[in-house]
């Protein structure tokens, strides 16, 4: 079964990589032929990687995430599957090469490193739904803060050339910045969202396994929820959505991986991440 499952992460890794090529293809040259094949690719992927996740969970009978590489494989299931839901609902797919790429780079470093271990020999903590809801929606909240950090970078970048008078495939291609802008908005709102639903799932985590005891990590969880919600109040009341959003969102990221990377460092908790 080990060998199986390696096969089938391979498989998973290579298919993310072809969905992000048929995207960019499509990115260059439009047809009827490169949209179907987009569409085909994404769903591909997307079922493929759900089936894996579903054969990791029976075969070592626990969480599919019990390290930081499982958690990289989740990150680009949480891209692909925010992304699918804003190229749905926003009918473009301009912004596919970007988000695709990064979900195949993180799941060929976790195919290549990650370590499988059985429920035996990991933490009693992951092994409960507490966990495994705190997975889901940190994962979903992760991917579409990052995805709102691409979309800044996008925003910058044309905005950027709409200034110098730079017309080229790159900018005809794209959708409108005030499109653009509020896929933006709509991508870190989402991102609160499910940070905010993981608030009472840490509450429980907290005194459950931690003996209610708050350590440095929850700590950081809780300051980079209040940047984000103060940028989607922005958004919503002061009516930001152009460059001063981009600009709050990629700050606001890095205040994510500074604070992150510090709990990591001040505690033992969390180790695997």
């Amino acid at each position: 079964m080990g060998l199986l499952l390696k096969i089938i992460e391979i498989i998973l890794a290579v298919l993310y990589w072809c969905s992000a090529g048929v995207y960019t293809g499509h990115f260059i040259r439009s047809t009827r032929l490169s949209s179907g094949l987009c569409s085909i690719f994404i769903r591909l992927t997307l079922i493929w990687h759900l089936v894996f996740f579903a054969l990791i969970s029976w075969n070592f009978g626990r969480n599919p995430v019990a390290s930081f590489y499982e958690f990289l494989s989740a990150l680009a299931l949480g891209l692909l599957l925010i992304y699918l839901y804003l190229e749905v609902r926003f009918h473009n797919r301009s912004l596919g090469p970007w988000v695709l790429t990064l979900a195949a780079a993180a799941q060929t470093v976790s195919t290549i490193l990650a370590k499988h271990p059985y429920a035996e020999d990991v933490s009693p903590a992951i092994l409960t739904s507490w966990f495994t809801f705190h997975q889901i929606f940190i994962t979903l909240a992760f991917s579409s803060l990052l995805i709102s950090a691409i979309f800044s970078l996008m925003y910058l970048v044309l905005y950027r050339s709409l200034k110098r008078k730079l017309f080229d495939v790159f900018f005809e291609r794209f959708l409108p910045l005030a499109t653009l802008g509020e896929m933006n908005y709509q991508a870190l709102l989402t991102g609160v969202i499910f940070l905010a639903i993981n608030i009472p799932v840490a509450f429980a985590m907290v005194y459950a396994f931690n003996n209610g005891e708050w350590d440095f990590q929850y700590c950081m969880f809780f300051t980079y929820f209040i940047v984000y919600a103060l940028g989607a109040l922005l958004g919503k009341f002061a009516g930001w959505r152009g460059n001063r959003l981009a600009i709050y969102s990629l700050v606001s990221l890095c205040i994510l991986v500074v604070a992150t990377g510090a709990a990591k460092f001040f505690t033992e908790r969390h180790a695997w991440f």
